[in-house]
């Protein structure tokens, strides 16, 4: 039985389906963290793969959407249109989504990466 378990897939050059799919708690932890980030710009969620693995998913409210593109290590720069420019992980306040998705064993040992500066800015 899966508890937290969270895919997401995005379409490809084959489809255009994309696709969440998880179980019920996970699917309340990510309807959570997009709440938090329609209302403070910043959202997160720490969930599971089916390996067992976990991970952070970062969410952010962008209030323009046409110059960020997706990091994909296989996209070729010619192919992207000239206009997309800002990676996803530059945006302001990334790091900031990162601390709210951190590990419960992240948040418990306050890992350096996840501790935010005195000047307010996480560090990495």
């Amino acid at each position: 039985m899966s508890e937290n378990m969270l895919h997401i897939f995005a379409p490809t050059r084959f489809d255009n389906v994309g696709a969440i799919v998880g179980d019920q708690m996970a699917l309340l932890h990510l309807r959570n963290a997009i709440s938090d980030a329609i209302d403070s710009g910043t959202g997160g969620a720490y969930l599971v793969q089916s390996d067992g693995e976990g991970y952070s998913l970062a969410i952010l409210l962008a209030a323009d959407m046409s110059r960020v593109c997706p990091t994909s290590s296989a996209d070729m720069p010619t192919r992207r249109a000239a206009r997309q420019t800002i990676g996803m992980r530059a945006l302001p306040r990334f790091l900031e989504a990162i601390q709210k998705s951190r590990s419960p064993l992240a948040a418990a040992l306050d890992i350096p990466r996840f501790i935010p500066r005195r000047s307010g800015k996480a560090s990495f």
